[in-house]
């Protein structure tokens, strides 16, 4: 190689070794910024999570919750009536606390067809008592304490005698 064409080459390397140590230093900034960035804005969603999640826990939220409480062995003395109307219907004799599910035929030696006959009676529907520890528990503990809804529903899809 010439002595011109080291100069020139050494020129031409002095000049971008500066060029490269600027992108560099431009792209370490860069990089720094945008670290910075994303690390409050999982901050800031972090914050705005607890905060939602606070608000809610405390009751500000606009939906409160809702408890569904179903009617049939909840609010009504279910077993008592069961095993009364089975007795009038069949006279068998059974205890409250052999009846441990619905449907009832599962956990006992009553046949299907012998619980489906003291479903479809009027008298049963007609004869089931409130559980008034439920009831209180339900208007003093879950809606007045804690704030909750209750919905109380039912579904019955039985063919109930006049």
């Amino acid at each position: 190689m010439s002595p011109s064409a080291t100069a020139a080459s050494k020129a031409f390397r002095a000049l971008f070794k500066d060029d490269l140590k600027d992108a560099f230093n431009k792209f370490f900034l860069l990089l720094v910024i945008s670290r910075f960035f994303c690390c409050l804005m999982l901050m800031i969603s972090y914050i705005a999570h607890k905060y939602i999640a606070i608000s809610a826990e405390n009751g500000v939220a606009y939906y409160k919750q809702i408890i569904g409480v179903d009617i049939d062995g909840v609010l009504n003395k279910h077993e008592e009536t069961f095993v009364y109307v089975l007795e009038q219907l069949t006279g068998k004799k059974y205890n409250t606390e052999d009846i441990r599910s619905l449907p009832v035929h599962v956990s006992t030696d009553i046949s299907r067809e012998e619980e489906h006959s003291v479903f479809e009676t009027k008298e049963y529907w007609e004869l089931q008592s409130l559980n008034n520890e439920v009831k209180e528990c339900l208007n003093e503990e879950i809606h007045n304490t804690l704030g909750f809804k209750t919905y109380i529903f039912t579904w019955r899809s039985w063919n109930v005698c006049k």
